[in-house]
């Protein structure tokens, strides 16, 4: 008898478990989760932990890497990949954030809820690169750098920043 109960109890806790994909942030991997990972799994939790693009365990190349979909492309087949029912819990930090919103926009059915940690939450107002555009600014404007630094800007369809500079010894 105590042996079936201990069974219902644990389709029960399965039934009702919660499943997090955490998200890392910029140069970082699926790495920087592992202590979370255990804490989430030692409740009762299914965790997913992922390498973004050219980030961890990822081999692909980072010059490789032009935008925002290409970079979130592993959370991406990720979702797509769930059962139709399935539902999860995203936690995306820093970087991170602007996957989870990417994902998101495209898989609203298979999310349960986002949680943004210390992340980049973009609006409905601005581009997605509004926030790295108003840092890059700042730093620039900071240094006094302006006719001595040649640098561009350049927002790709996917509104993702790539930053090029024509200078070498500087350091930001």
């Amino acid at each position: 008898m105590q042996v079936l109960t201990g069974i219902k109890t644990t389709m029960v806790e399965t039934k009702n478990q919660k499943h997090f994909v955490l998200v890392h942030g910029a140069c970082h991997g699926a790495w920087c989760w592992q202590k979370f990972k255990t804490l989430l799994e030692s409740a009762s939790n299914r965790v997913t932990l992922l390498d973004l693009a050219a980030s961890g365990a990822n081999m692909k190349a980072i010059q490789d890497v032009e935008t925002l979909d290409e970079y979130t492309e592993p959370l991406l087949e990720f979702l797509a990949s769930l059962q139709p029912t399935e539902k999860v819990i995203l936690v995306g930090h820093s970087l991170g954030g602007l996957s989870l919103a990417l994902a998101m926009e495209k898989f609203p059915e298979k999310i349960a809820v986002a949680v943004f940690l210390s992340a980049f939450m973009p609006d409905t107002t601005h581009k997605p690169s509004f926030v790295l555009d108003q840092v890059l600014l700042e730093i620039l404007a900071k240094k006094n750098i302006n006719n001595s630094l040649k640098c561009y800007l350049k927002i790709s369809i996917a509104s993702q920043v790539e930053f090029f500079s024509n200078f070498f010894p500087l350091n930001l």
